[in-house]
C-alpha cells in the first residue's frame, strides 16, 4: 500500500488509531462487566476488535 493510501486510511498516525480503538473496546468491557451488552453493543465491540486487528496487521506489514 502506498503512503498516500496509508495516510488516508489511518490519518497518518496508526499509533493514535490503535489507542483510540483500544480505549473504545475497554469502555465496552467496562459496561459489559456491570450488565449484559445488547446485540448492537456486542456487534460494535466485535467490529472494534476486528478493526483493531486489521490496523495492527496493516501497521506490521508496513514496517516489517
Amino acid at each position: 500500500m502506498e503512503i498516500k493510501q496509508w495516510n488516508g486510511r489511518f490519518g497518518g498516525n496508526v499509533d493514535m488509531k490503535i489507542d483510540e480503538i483500544e480505549r473504545k473496546i475497554l469502555e465496552w468491557n467496562d459496561i459489559g462487566s456491570s450488565r449484559h451488552l445488547n446485540e448492537e453493543e456486542l456487534e460494535e465491540e466485535s467490529r472494534l476488535n476486528l478493526e483493531l486487528w486489521d490496523t495492527v496487521r496493516f501497521w506490521e506489514s508496513v514496517w516489517h
